[in-house]
């Protein structure tokens, strides 16, 4: 697994989010997804994202110490600042190193992220920065094509800079 190293400013998402587990996860992102694309979310997001900026976000956070329940917000790349519609959530997403991995469409997203999260970060000498609770999916193009893993990262003996 190839990981590059990405040194990103904060910035923030745009979109819908839900609460779930991984025992709900199939079910709770698939009505998300459904209602976001059903609903016109994306065509009503297209006004606060850049003008050069395509794609959608998949946010992720734990909501509990356990890691068992975790949201998940579906969005867009916003500008600081723009009307949002009614009903959207705004998450600011810090300024962090990532550590990101590209996979192609029909790469299985589940096994990406086992694979990327418990081996493929440890294995480059780096440890997940827990305390930015941050960890994102970025779909350049559509959701259903090529995405990219992107987790905060530290050396292995760092603590957090979140």
């Amino acid at each position: 697994m190839q990981i590059e190293l990405i040194e990103r400013e904060s910035f923030v998402v745009c979109g819908c989010t839900t609460v779930t587990t991984l025992e709900d996860n199939d079910a709770d992102l698939s009505a998300l997804y459904g209602d976001f694309f059903r609903g016109g979310w994306d065509t009503s997001l297209a006004a606060v994202r850049p003008a050069n900026e395509h794609g959608y976000y998949g946010v992720e956070w734990y909501t509990d110490g356990s890691h068992k329940s975790y949201g998940y917000l579906l969005g867009v790349h916003a500008v600081r600042g723009r009307s949002v519609p009614f009903g959207a959530t705004v998450m600011d997403i810090p300024e962090a190193t990532w550590a990101v991995a590209r996979f192609p469409k029909g790469s299985d997203i589940i096994k990406a992220w086992t694979d990327f999260y418990a081996d493929g970060i440890p294995a480059a000498g780096l440890g997940v920065d827990e305390g930015c609770n941050r960890f994102f999916e970025r779909y350049p193009d559509r959701v259903d094509g090529d995405f990219e893993l992107w987790v905060p990262v530290i050396p292995s003996s760092s603590s957090s800079d979140c």
